[in-house]
């Protein structure tokens, strides 16, 4: 399903869809150019923060970031009267962004046998090696994690729930926070490859 063109202001902020870019404070990026994407929604729960919610998508485009951030309170379903711009510029990620960057990612995988995901910097490495057998995490001794024995991603921070073939269940944190570049992919990427 297309996104319908859409602009609108939100803090300072100008954001603006036309069909073929998204625009952010007159930075033009056509969506064909968008290299990396990073998500971020966040409750707080720590004492006093009244449960602040935190929602926002980083973009690199021709070796720049670019970014939208809103900031809201989660006791309610509205969050802020920024809620509608959110909804409309979390459908475009949904449907026109991350497809292309999933594409890519694929891509890279069939093509060379491997790709990298998850990173801090928007130009950094991928902290994790993506094959069509597992993930893995580029550190020293670290063992990958076979698609196919992962029963569940949890939280945040992307804690991977596994049972082997002998039926041992293990739970590996992965320290990829949901906020970090490419991270969202892991689930879409465990779905299509265990799939």
């Amino acid at each position: 399903m297309a996104v319908v063109p859409f602009a609108w202001t939100y803090d300072e902020t100008s954001v603006a869809f036309d069909g073929d870019a998204l625009t952010i404070n007159d930075k033009r990026l056509p969506l064909d150019r968008i290299e990396r994407l990073s998500r971020n929604l966040s409750v707080s729960t720590a004492p006093g923060s009244t449960n602040r919610l935190d929602c926002g998508v980083r973009l690199l485009a021709d070796g720049e970031v670019s970014s939208i951030a809103f900031r809201g309170d989660a006791t309610s379903e509205a969050w802020g009267p920024w809620r509608p711009s959110w909804d409309v510029l979390d459908a475009l990620v949904s449907a026109e962004i991350e497809p292309r960057l999933l594409t890519r990612t694929l891509g890279a995988v069939e093509a060379s046998g491997a790709a990298e995901i998850g990173s801090l910097r928007a130009k950094g490495r991928g902290r994790y090696t993506v094959t069509a057998e597992t993930l893995q995490p580029r550190t020293l001794f670290a063992r990958p994690i076979p698609w196919k024995w992962i029963t569940g991603i949890e939280d945040d921070v992307f804690q991977i729930v596994t049972v082997d073939p002998r039926g041992k269940r293990r739970h590996h944190a992965t320290g990829l926070a949901t906020s970090e570049w490419d991270a969202w992919q892991v689930p879409l990427l465990w779905r299509h490859f265990a799939g």
